[in-house]
């Protein structure tokens, strides 16, 4: 879907949450970087998602 937004240079915001980004195909990973906004790498570091979380909403 975020592929398609870019496209079709639609404005949007995103922040990708992994369970364990370690566990991601390589190429997979790739591809979301490609489209994606703000990335937290996974569930435990809560200060990383709440400051960005934060930030997003300030914004």
């Amino acid at each position: 879907m975020l592929p398609r937004y870019h496209r079709y240079e639609l404005a949007f915001e995103s922040t990708i949450v992994f369970a364990d980004q370690t566990a991601m195909p390589r190429f997979d990973f790739t591809r979301l970087w490609d489209v994606g906004g703000d990335m937290i790498s996974s569930l435990d570091p809560r200060e990383d998602f709440n400051r960005k979380l934060l930030w997003r909403v300030v914004a």
